[in-house]
């Protein structure tokens, strides 16, 4: 013998699965909002550090990317349209990594700059002498962040709140780069 469930007032039909679906479809979209929101974010840094957004060869200063030699070892930068500087990472002879924002300012209460290309991490202390406005950081050239580079994830810079997206460099540069780092 079986027994049949009681109908409720809504004949028989719970609300539950539509409530269910409203609350997944709520929370999709607040989701979406955020994510177009993280976009717009990172497309405005991009905009901000890359200048007119141009492309360069090795050699040939200008706005975009470029590998240059720098002094005790090599050096990708990142030119706005006016030829400034908005990144340097340099691969030194010595093993380390050394990093600088020129737009930057530093933190007294934060030593620490945090470089990313896709999920790769290089962590670097940031040098508290000097002038505040620009940031120096140096630190150990960790293996997975420049493999992960090279294979085109695109960087990302984090210092205390600011989160920086300077963008993937060209392949070439970026072989040409991670080749002179080993």
């Amino acid at each position: 013998m079986s027994e049949t469930p009681a109908a409720g007032p809504d004949g028989g039909r719970s609300r539950k699965p539509a409530r269910r679906l409203l609350a997944l479809a709520r929370g999709l979209l607040l989701a979406g909002v955020a994510a177009a929101a993280a976009l717009l974010a990172i497309s405005w840094l991009r905009t901000e550090l890359r200048g007119d957004g141009g492309d360069v060869v090795a050699g040939n200063p200008g706005p975009g990317w470029n590998v240059e030699p720098a002094g005790d070892g090599v050096a990708l930068v990142r030119r706005e349209a006016s030829g400034a500087e908005a990144f340097r990472l340099v691969c030194l002879t010595s093993g380390e990594l050394y990093a600088e924002l020129p737009g930057l300012t530093r933190i007294g209460s934060e030593d620490r700059l945090t470089l990313g290309a896709g999920d790769q991490l290089a962590v670097l202390v940031v040098s508290m002498d000097g002038p505040a406005q620009g940031l120096r950081a140096t630190g150990a050239r960790e293996a997975g962040f420049l493999e992960s580079l090279g294979r085109g994830a695109p960087l990302a810079v984090s210092y205390s709140a600011r989160q920086l997206a300077p963008g993937a460099p060209p392949a070439e540069l970026r072989a040409a780069f991670v080749a002179a780092c080993r």
